[in-house]
């Protein structure tokens, strides 16, 4: 995107400090101090009205100042306040056992601080990973430490906002720069943590940030001392430097520092390691959702970004030199913008940490592509996708547990079928599920404790619903019980189909039609009726079955299912195996042949259930002592997989760990009256108990007595006391259930035996002891087919993943044959055809060298060009682990051949999407000349509570200028697909509503608004240096007006803080006639918009809106350089230079 406009807004104002200083500008530290405290108020209210459903006394705060309630509470200064959503995190708080952890989950996405709270991850690479599984959290040490530090974040912005501070008796109190004794130590902790954060977490996100640093680089940082002596809790000038940006977004915590030495040089790695660490911990404040403009555009630029975008799985394998087209912006791009922030934009910033982020897909995006692409083109009449909505709770209940009376909730997760589109208002779909509910209900309190619909995709599989009544929503049932209960109904799906299935109902929605010429649509889902009517019908009945069966002749007549013995085998199969395998795959398919030979069968074999199969061809189900065989060798192998993980310490997260134990201490209770009494809240607590195992050991304990677990003979078959007793933290507890659980495993279920001179292994349940009851179960309880057969016919079908094989090989033979004049080979597959279709058109990097490790081999490996050798020689050369992996980027291609037919689609049947030219795979990579990200776009967004539409787009005059040039300067339009990043990211600046107010016009160009806001963070900094010099200028002029004043103010209110404040200042002015109410009122509002990074009413200011003439003539002349700043005087400068000429006037 060309930056040109935003460089000429930086000559319009007048030229910064470049290097700031903590003696002579404090008023630069109030600037970003003021803006800390407002993220931090922003990051409280968005939490609050998250959880304002599930907790009533969460009420919003109204003023900045108020991030300090907890703390002033706590020490009995704040009788006259409401506590904050952050009092939830006090463990003496009622709710903090249901809301605790949601609540911290949530602040750790906007303040990462926060993480070091966590129990230490015992995989120290997993710390910045979210999942649902139980978080340890040192909760009473975080609450004390956030609301201290809110405390202090406050105190340190009083300070740094006023010139002046005076004590009670009127002498001037020194500028604030000591910390509270009590947040030293994390203080320190965070600092010193912070290297080792920061790798991890811009290896996640900007791996070029991470890539080539070293520990060495970070040696610099011994150098930084947050306080001026060990003794002493007065702060360096780079603590604050670090206590500040704890609490500023990334672009604005560099911006701050960029003003200081020692933060400048971007030229060698340690200087740029230190700038990392002192941003390591920088917030990300929560953003409003807006509902696209064109929903079409962001999903497919979406796409492309993607196709843009490299596999991990590829990406890992590259040689060092192809991958650094990934990686974005090179060495000397990034030291120049960043050597240059003294000038550079906050625009320039934010542009330059989101090029740092490198392109490879960290996960796979496909089934999501794929099945919005069918929602909305409506690929489908009568079928709809599963949609996961959330999780919907009602009000608390008291459980008593070891004698602990504590408040717990029920939640129940909340599916319906159709598109996303219709699940995106939350309160109309609460209404809905609450009407369900008799009147008078006492669940009329029911709330989404999770909303964030999406397609409901499980085991690979998502439901489908087939022909329900138009004009119904399908959704979740629910009802009240005759106990008063809450019971949530789903409704079930008609079928299951396969993700892997996906790419072949895209092929067919895009390329077919039927004989009648029209979409496939209907013959598909009439396919799908008909396999489901024919298996229900043949299938789901033992009769039909039995009759199929008796008409077979096998021989032999039966033959015995075998096991896969993957899993038991180490390192190469043996030939004998090998052999065995082979003989049992001649016997089965000799045997599906005979069964697909008979007339009564009117499905494919392959189509059919295994159990089914089994069934019609005579194979009998594994032995019993097969079976237990098997299970008990796999808890072996489970055993001592752990024991060498912990041996080799590669260990898992803590929440893992006591996810483990609990889930393995139920499935090991002997009794079933036992094991009924493990409730979820029990198993809950136990869970959380094991997870803070070093404060919660004698609880843990009490919860297993409570239940009997020690009882071997009822209880847990091998648990003891000693097991807790014995250890100080969750590792050893681990180590030790382990060993145990190998011990018992030993003493009770294996026996050695002596057979043909042999000492032989025997895998035995003994009928003397007392066993696991799910291991008996699972026994004892055999096979029954009948049973089996009954329950599955009421269950949803799995499709097979051949049902649509038939229909695409033939549809893509034709298609190929009418476009290429190519005739297909009748044992052609999908993926051979669907390239053949695309002229093997595929991006660059899937033709890359490759690089694999050969297995035993401690030689460095060589590149090597994967196109010229076999599946076959690739898994022999490099083992079978590199011939998975390559399976995995093929499947990649492939996919990425499907997403640009659905692209081709949608640029297609989208005028707005037009695309010149022919769209190729080929020029999609970071290096293309031609990529089609290059391509001129128009954005539009409609910007809430003002009806106002921005639009970002390059004049029809000036494409054509650039079109002169023979495509070899793309890079001169200013929006193209590739800048939506950019325009989505502006779109959310809180600044915007008020800014496009200002502007006259139902149509606002971006780029003026953009030009606008550049110049708004230019102006900040002058204008807070003019307000601190009239405050210095009238304390210094007449200190004892401000003494006598400041004295009025404590008596009247109250008010503990020592800082005078700027209504004092502006007081004086007035009485002194300096200057006029209005221009006093103006000096204020500008001062309070500017303090909370917002956008000053105009109207109070006598500043004129920006006029449609004015805005026409900023976008005709946009590309003549210096024509904006001698024509175009943006809002924040007429600003800036009111409070020079207030300012001005009043110090003369």
């Amino acid at each position: 995107m060309n930056n040109n406009i935003l460089e000429q807004s930086t000559s319009g104002s007048e030229k910064r400090a470049s290097t700031r200083t903590l003696e002579a500008d404090p008023q630069y530290f109030g600037v970003y101090i003021n803006m800390a405290r407002h993220n931090v108020f922003q990051i409280i209210n968005a939490l609050t009205h998250k959880f304002s459903k599930q907790i009533e006394n969460a009420k919003p705060i109204n003023d900045d100042e108020n991030i300090a309630n907890d703390y002033l509470i706590n020490i009995g200064k704040g009788t006259d306040k409401s506590p904050t959503i952050i009092e939830v995190l006090n463990p003496a708080h009622p709710l903090h056992r249901l809301y605790g952890e949601h609540v911290f989950r949530a602040l750790k996405r906007y303040l990462p601080l926060v993480t070091i709270f966590e129990v230490p991850s015992i995989n120290t690479e997993d710390i910045i990973k979210d999942t649902d599984d139980i978080l340890p959290v040192l909760f009473q040490d975080l609450y004390e430490f956030i609301t201290l530090l809110f405390y202090e974040l406050v105190k340190f912005r009083d300070a740094y906002t006023h010139a002046l501070a005076l004590d009670e008796q009127g002498n001037i109190v020194p500028r604030k720069i000591d910390l509270h004794p009590n947040l030293r130590h994390y203080f320190e902790h965070l600092f010193y943590k912070a290297p080792d954060y920061t790798l991890r977490r811009f290896r996640s996100t900007q791996e070029k940030i991470a890539h080539g640093f070293h520990e060495k680089d970070f040696a610099l940082l011994k150098a930084h001392n947050l306080y001026q002596d060990p003794h002493s809790n007065e702060l360096t000038t780079q603590g604050l430097f670090f206590f500040t940006t704890l609490f500023l977004e990334q672009k604005y915590a560099y911006q701050f520092l960029k003003r200081f030495n020692g933060f400048k040089n971007e030229t060698i790695q340690p200087f740029k390691a230190t700038l990392r660490v002192f941003t390591a911990f920088t917030v990300k404040l929560p953003n409003d959702k807006l509902a696209s403009d064109h929903p079409g555009q962001s999903f497919l630029l979406d796409m492309l970004n993607e196709l843009n975008k490299i596999p991990q799985s590829l990406f890992k394998h590259l040689t060092p030199k192809d991958q650094e087209m990934f990686e974005r912006i090179n060495d000397e791009a990034l030291t120049n913008i960043l050597k240059n922030t003294d000038e550079a934009s906050f625009k320039d910033v934010d542009d330059l940490l989101g090029k740092m982020a490198p392109l490879i897909r960290r996960e796979d995006r496909f089934p999501y592509f794929a099945l919005w692409f069918l929602e909305q083109t409506k690929a489908f009449n009568h079928i709809r996708f599963q949609i996961s909505i959330g999780k919907i709770a009602y009000s608390p209940y008291d459980k008593t547990i070891i004698g602990e009376t504590s408040p717990r909730i029920i939640k129940f997760d909340i599916h319906g079928f159709g598109s996303l589109a219709e699940f995106s208002d939350e309160d109309t779909l609460l209404t809905t599920l609450k009407r369900q509910l008799p009147a008078g209900s006492p669940h009329a309190s029911l709330t989404f404790s999770q909303y964030a619909p999406h397609y409901h995709i499980k085991n690979n599989k998502i439901g489908i619903l087939v022909d329900y009544p138009s004009g119904d929503r399908p959704l979740s049932n629910i009802t009240q019980q005759p106990d008063g209960k809450i019971k949530v109904n789903h409704i079930k799906p008609t079928a299951f189909i396969s993700i892997n299935e996906l790419p072949k109902l895209v092929v067919l929605a895009l390329l077919g039609t039927n004989k009648d010429n029209k979409p496939i649509g209907n013959d598909i889902e009439r396919l799908i009726r008909s396999f489901i009517t024919k298996f229900k019908n043949q299938l789901f009945h033992l009769a039909p079955l039995t009759k199929i069966k008796n008409g077979l002749t096998f021989s032999p007549e039966t033959f015995t299912r075998r096991m896969d013995k993957d899993k038991m085998v180490k390192g190469r199969i043996p030939k004998s195996e090998l052999a065995k395998r082979e003989e049992y795959k001649i016997y089965l398919e000799k045997r599906k042949a005979v069964l697909q030979g008979t007339t009564d069968l009117k499905l494919n074999v392959n189509q059919l259930p295994t159990k089914i199969q089994n069934y019609l061809l005579n194979i009998d189900e594994v032995s019993d002592e097969k079976s237990i065989h098997l299970r008990i060798k796999t808890m072996i192998k489970e055993v001592e997989y752990r024991l060498k993980k912990i041996d080799r310490n590669k260990l898992p997260k803590v929440g893992d760990i006591a996810t483990y134990i609990a889930r393995d201490m139920l499935d090991m209770v002997a009794d079933v009256r036992t094991k009924s009494r493990i409730t979820s809240a029990y198993y809950s607590q136990i869970q959380r108990a094991l997870a803070y195992f070093a404060l919660d050991k004698t609880r843990l304990i009490d919860l297993c007595d409570e239940l009997g677990l020690f009882n071997h003979q009822t209880g847990h078959v091998f648990l003891i006391r000693e097991i807790f007793l014995n250890n100080h933290h969750i590792l050893g507890v681990y180590r030790e259930y382990l060993t145990k659980k190998q011990n018992w495993i030993d003493q009770n279920l294996i026996v050695k035996i002596q057979e043909r001179g042999k000492r032989l292994t025997k895998y035995i349940l003994p009928t003397n002891r007392p066993l696991p009851y799910k291991m008996k179960q699972s026994i004892n309880k055999g096979f029954e087919f009948n049973a089996w057969l009954q329950h599955k016919s009421t269950m949803p079908i799995d499709l097979p993943t051949t049902l649509f094989d038939e229909s695409l090989t033939s549809l893509l033979k034709k298609t190929i044959a009418q476009k290429l004049g190519i005739a297909s080979k009748s044992e052609d597959k999908f993926g051979r055809l669907l390239d053949r279709l695309l002229k093997q058109d595929t991006q660059p990097f899937y033709k890359f060298e490759r690089i694999y490790r050969k297995p035993f081999s401690q030689e460095e490996p060589e590149p090597f060009n994967i196109l010229k050798l076999t599946h076959t020689a690739l898994k022999q050369r490099f083992g079978k682990p590199a011939e998975v992996n390559e399976k995995i980027i093929r499947h990649h291609q492939r996919k990425d051949q499907i997403v640009r037919l659905m692209c081709e689609h949608l640029f297609k049947n989208n005028s707005e999407l037009a695309f010149e030219g022919e769209f190729l795979l080929e020029n999609l990579h970071p290096a293309s000349r031609n990529n089609p990200l290059d391509a001129p776009m128009v954005f539009e967004q409609t910007i809430p509570h003002t009806h106002k539409k921005i639009v970002a787009q390059d004049s029809n005059k000036w494409i054509q200028e650039v079109k002169k040039t023979n495509n070899r300067n793309k890079a001169w339009y200013r929006w193209t697909l590739k800048d939506f990043g950019t325009f989505r990211k502006i779109i959310h600046d809180r600044r915007l509503p008020a800014l496009v107010n200002s502007i006259t016009g139902d149509e606002i160009d971006f780029d003026l608004v953009q030009f606008e806001l550049a110049a708004y963070d230019r102006a900040r900094e002058t204008i807070f240096d003019q307000l601190f010099l009239l405050e210095q200028f009238i304390a210094d002029k007449d200190m004892s007006y401000i003494k006598q004043h400041k004295a009025i103010e404590r008596m009247q209110d109250g008010k503990g803080f020592d800082e005078v404040q700027f209504n004092t200042y502006a007081d004086w002015l007035s009485d002194k006639g300096l200057l006029t109410p209005d221009e006093i009122n103006g000096l204020k509002e500008i001062r309070n918009r500017f303090s909370h990074n917002q956008w000053p009413g105009i109207s109070k200011l006598g500043i004129q809106p920006i006029s449609q003439e004015q805005q026409s003539a900023f976008v005709t002349h946009l590309n003549i350089k210096g024509w904006v700043n001698e024509h175009h005087t943006p809002l924040a400068m007429f600003m800036e230079k009111l409070v020079i000429n207030w300012v001005s006037k009043a110090i003369t």
